[in-house]
């Protein structure tokens, strides 16, 4: 990383004396700015620091300032990351939830309501979200959706409590649509224990699974390719992985009966592969999915014959 300049570090001081704590992670005094801004306000109007004296506040902002200075993701500092009109619980262990993963939600959300519209006599669904980590994904689909079974699962401890804490965080916003909202602890490459899952739902099959999977590369997570907070601050476990997810996702997919599945990928070559895989199952078809930067973000595969050849209104025509 480039070294600060003094002098951009003394033009920042006359600012405000906190921004130079900022700068060697965010590198302007407009960014610098910002932030501090967010988290001036964040952290001092929380319900535990409101009460405190003036001098405890600005240590406490202080601090967060040299943290975030390090390269500490700011959602770990303020302890919180919206996502769509939800207000996501971020703790450390646990993977912040991205702007591009909300994008493709909200997509498929939409995609959702259509479904419904069009099918009447389908006025519920059966949804489960796989390495849920904050539940996020699961969550901000039940802002839509009513009377529907809409369950998230991990195989990490902190991320399940965590995504049973956003539940309750947000009970405000979700109370009002009667949906049946579970979180599970299940490792996926365990077959056991994604039956025992699938069974939660009860006889009847999946309509849809998400599913946002570790995908980068132990290659790719040490090259500047990945930002170095990534590297140093977020879990390896959510983080480092492969073709092998994409695969077990197949495999659930047909175990569970779904109608259609989209996954977040890390590039063009993962949905190429799992597209190529698809395209070996008889009477599924699959298409992928780039976000508003135009890149590859999302492969989605569903069973032809079903309102849910809709989600190729949300892939690439090319």
């Amino acid at each position: 990383m480039t070294r600060i300049s003094p002098r951009l570090s003394r033009k920042a001081r006359l600012v405000d004396v906190l921004l130079p704590y900022l700068l060697p992670t965010l590198r302007t005094i407009p960014d610098a700015q910002q932030e501090l801004k967010w988290i001036r306000r964040e952290l001092t109007e929380s319900e535990t620091n409101s009460k405190l004296d003036s001098c405890t506040k600005n240590t406490i902002i202080r601090n967060a300032c040299k943290a975030r200075g390090k390269g500490l993701p700011l959602q770990y500092i303020l302890g919180t990351q919206p996502f769509g009109t939800l207000e996501i619980l971020c703790r450390k262990s646990v993977l912040i939830p991205r702007w591009e993963t909300e994008e493709w939600t909200e997509k498929i959300l939409g995609i959702i309501k259509k479904q419904l519209i069009q099918d009447a006599n389908h006025s519920s669904l059966r949804i489960l979200d796989l390495c849920t980590g904050t539940g996020c994904i699961p969550l901000y689909l039940s802002t839509g959706l009513h009377n529907s079974q809409i369950y998230g699962a991990d195989i990490h401890p902190t991320a399940v409590k965590l995504s049973q804490k956003n539940l309750l965080h947000n009970r405000e916003i979700l109370k009002n649509n009667n949906n049946d909202i579970r979180f599970f602890q299940t490792d996926i490459f365990d077959d056991n224990q994604v039956k025992s899952l699938i069974s939660s739902f009860g006889s009847q099959s999946l309509d849809l699974i998400t599913f946002n999977p570790p995908y980068i590369s132990k290659q790719n997570l040490f090259s500047t390719n990945t930002e170095p907070s990534v590297r140093r601050y977020e879990p390896k476990l959510a983080l480092l992985g492969g073709m092998e997810f994409y695969l077990q996702i197949l495999h659930i997919a047909l175990m569970s009966g779904a109608k259609a599945v989209i996954c977040e990928v890390g590039d063009l070559d993962q949905i190429n592969q799992t597209r190529a895989l698809v395209r070996k199952l008889d009477g599924w078809d699959s298409g992928e999915y780039r976000d508003y930067s135009g890149n590859p973000r999302a492969v989605a595969f569903w069973k032809r014959g079903t309102n849910w050849e809709l989600l190729n209104d949300m892939c690439s025509k090319s």
